[in-house]
C-alpha cells in the first residue's frame, strides 16, 4: 500500500533505504514501538519520525498509528505491517 504524503518523492541525504515512522503521542501502540525504533537506530537503520499531532501536514494520507513506511531510493514507498525490529529488518 502506498502512503501519499506531503513530502513524497524527496530523498534523505546519504541514505538509499530508510524508514518513515508516523506516530501520535496518545497512541499505546506508538509507545510500544519506541524500544523497537531504538533497536533499529542502534542497528544503523535510517529513520525519520513524524509526530502527527505536531506536524499534521507531514502526515497527510496516514490513516492508522503507528504507520511505518519503507523508502528505497528509486522505488515506491511501501507501508509495513511489521512492528518489531527483527521483522522490520527482514523487510529491508
Amino acid at each position: 500500500m502506498r502512503v501519499d504524503r506531503y513530502d513524497e518523492g524527496r530523498d534523505v541525504p546519504g541514505m538509499d533505504t530508510w524508514l518513515s515512522i508516523y506516530t501520535v503521542d496518545w497512541c499505546p501502540f506508538c509507545k510500544k514501538l519506541v524500544p523497537e525504533v531504538q533497536k533499529l537506530l542502534e542497528g544503523g537503520i535510517g529513520i525519520e519520525q513524524f509526530d502527527c499531532v505536531e506536524n499534521p501536514k507531514m502526515c497527510e494520507g496516514v490513516k492508522t498509528f503507528p504507520t511505518i513506511v519503507l523508502n528505497k531510493r528509486g522505488a515506491e514507498p511501501v507501508t509495513l505491517k511489521e512492528r518489531t525490529a527483527e521483522e522490520i529488518i527482514r523487510q529491508i
